[in-house]
């Protein structure tokens, strides 16, 4: 997994 990736799910994960 790319950190960019890693940045996104991070993010979708707070959103959730």
């Amino acid at each position: 997994m790319s950190p960019k990736m890693n940045k996104l799910r991070t993010v979708i994960t707070t959103e959730l």
